[in-house]
């Protein structure tokens, strides 16, 4: 306990700096409440694509869930890679979720997936565009309330897969991580400052302030939605545009930055970005206690190639997962200490 009263207080005074500051610890048991819902699946589609003497068995699975207040079911989209089961037999492997950025997954993530497998780590690719950047960009756009669903629908899939995660006698429940680049790691980064069960996280380029990145980030689909966002309302300057979405964006990372031991997080941040600014990964980075980072000169797509194109990168990668899965979890006592601020405020 002494070690969390430390950490939070280092952590505050970090904060002041700050332009956007999160929640106070105070409030933070309360938002954490909301998606401490349980979450149940039913696999809807199941397709094998491996041999029995393959040392990496593929799975495309979809599964079916729902969350709170949600509508409609929602279809989680998995591709999943997990170690020779034969070969297994009886042991459990610790598993990765992969969040893919805009654009869906591609050969990076998948190249990711397997080098996972290599190294004894399951690997879930969870390919859901769960921002609908892709489909608002090249079609029609959605009620602006959808903007502030992403994160409700992305921490639903990843909460729907650690629940079947639960249920296979080869993966390791105990040891699981979260990876993400881009969107992926903005989206998987929240998912993880609300699920104690998930024991480390990488994030390439991601940042914190939401409405900030849509009204500034220069990546392409985004930029699309913006104008089209922006002529639809007749909003005349991005500032305007920012006020606007932070009317739907009511959630973000940096809300909940201090459920992020920093230890248990890697970040590689970009310091010539402009889709996701390199001012809201380092807001991303401080919010999340200053974790270890590596700095990379190059743009945004650079940086996410020069981070998992080649096999001695994404080898770096899994090693960090391997390390942290050596140790017990220790996000579940700060998460217990929050709880337990919220719980006497209230």
């Amino acid at each position: 306990m002494d070690r969390i009263v430390l950490f939070l207080f280092l952590f505050n005074f970090s904060l002041l700096s700050m332009a956007r500051d999160p929640l106070p610890a105070e409030s933070i048991g309360d938002v954490l409440t909301d998606f401490q819902y349980e979450s149940q699946y039913t696999i809807v589609d199941d397709n094998e694509n491996s041999s029995s003497w393959s040392s990496c068995w593929t799975y495309n699975r979809v599964i079916e869930t729902t969350f709170p207040n949600m509508q409609e079911p929602l279809d989680v989209n998995l591709q999943m890679y997990v170690p020779n089961r034969k070969s297994l037999g009886d042991e459990e492997v610790p598993v990765v979720f992969i969040l893919p950025p805009v654009g869906g997954a591609n050969f990076l993530d998948r190249n990711m997936a397997e080098t996972f497998c290599d190294n004894k780590i399951a690997a879930i690719i969870i390919s859901n565009d769960f921002a609908n950047i892709d489909s608002q960009s090249n079609g029609s756009l959605l009620p602006p309330e959808d903007h502030g669903q992403a994160l409700h629908r992305a921490v639903a899939g990843v909460k729907a897969t650690m629940a079947m995660v639960t249920d296979d006698l080869n993966l390791n429940q105990k040891k699981m991580g979260i990876f993400g680049a881009s969107l992926g790691g903005i989206l998987g980064s929240f998912a993880m400052t609300t699920q104690k069960e998930i024991a480390a996280g990488y994030f390439i380029v991601a940042g914190g302030d939401i409405p900030n990145i849509l009204a500034h980030s220069q990546q392409e689909d985004v930029a699309r939605i913006r104008r089209k966002r922006m002529a639809a309302e007749n909003i005349e300057t991005k500032e305007e545009y920012e006020t606007y979405i932070r009317n739907y964006v009511t959630l973000d990372p940096i809300d909940l930055g201090l459920t992020m031991l920093p230890e248990t997080i890697k970040m590689v941040i970009s310091k010539r970005d402009d889709a996701v600014p390199t001012e809201n990964q380092y807001n991303l980075h401080q919010a999340f206690g200053e974790p270890e980072a590596d700095y990379s000169n190059d743009g945004h797509v650079d940086t996410v190639v020069g981070s998992l194109l080649f096999g001695n990168s994404r080898r770096r990668i899994a090693n960090f997962f391997k390390d942290r899965f050596k140790v017990d979890n220790p996000r579940p006592a700060i998460f217990e200490f929050l709880n337990s601020l919220a719980i006497y405020q209230n």
